[in-house]
């Protein structure tokens, strides 16, 4: 597939004002425009490749209240406009949708002049799911050989075999590590530091709900003040 070209020409084309500065028209133009463009959401949004989600989602908002049917009874294409401001709005957006929806802009401004370039972005995708990627030749006969899934099997048990080992060894030495540790507290502390951490939580809790079931006494400047009364 075609390299993703940074600021393609194609999405220039027709878009003067974009973001926050878009300037737009009459409901019923901006209906024509939106239908003209809808193979291009950058053209129907107004916005540039780079553009910020944020300018997106602000020229999405301005448009679809100018087309929606409502805005526009007597239009019967305004349907068909804010739905095409949606599916703009939801694929710009996305971040996974857009890298696809941009490369689909690559292939079409490539095939321009050709029937190719007339292709939805529905059909594109559609198109790109009926060809899955091809693998050599070679690849696939080999991947055909009845006992090659156990020679695999039996190669990566042999690989993961050390790596487990490893693991082990370290969770030994880890312990061994440790166990001199816990040992000394419990001679000089009476008990394990993960035992000792336990017991300050649970002194911490108790001071707390003390502190909280505790009377709380009115402070002295209001007893002098019912006095004077």
């Amino acid at each position: 597939m075609a390299s993703i070209p940074s600021t393609p020409s194609s999405l220039k084309r027709g878009v003067s004002n974009v973001g926050k500065a878009a300037s737009f028209s009459t409901p019923d133009e901006e209906v024509a425009r939106i239908i003209k463009n809808k193979q291009n959401y950058y053209i129907c949004l107004k916005v540039l490749k780079d553009s910020d989600p944020a300018d997106i989602r602000t020229n999405y908002l301005r448009l679809s209240r100018l087309v929606h049917p409502d805005k526009c009874p007597n239009n019967p294409n305004a349907a068909n406009a804010s739905a095409i401001l949606n599916q703009a709005k939801d694929t710009l957006t996305n971040p996974i949708k857009k890298r696809l929806y941009d490369a689909y802009v690559t292939d079409v401004t490539a095939a321009a002049g050709t029937n190719a370039s007339e292709m939805t972005y529905a059909d594109w995708e559609a198109a790109q799911a009926a060809y899955p990627v091809q693998i050599p030749a070679w690849m696939d006969k080999v991947l055909r050989i009845p006992v090659l899934g156990q020679v695999i099997a039996l190669i990566m048990l042999i690989l993961l075999i050390p790596l487990l080992l490893v693991f082990l060894l370290l969770g030994v030495v880890l312990y061994c590590l440790c166990l001199p540790i816990n040992i000394l507290f419990r001679c000089c502390c009476g008990m394990t530091p993960a035992q000792m951490q336990a017991e300050l939580e649970r002194q911490e809790f108790a001071a707390a709900a003390a502190a909280d079931a505790a009377p709380r006494q009115e402070p002295p400047a209001s007893r002098v003040g019912v006095e004077s009364v």
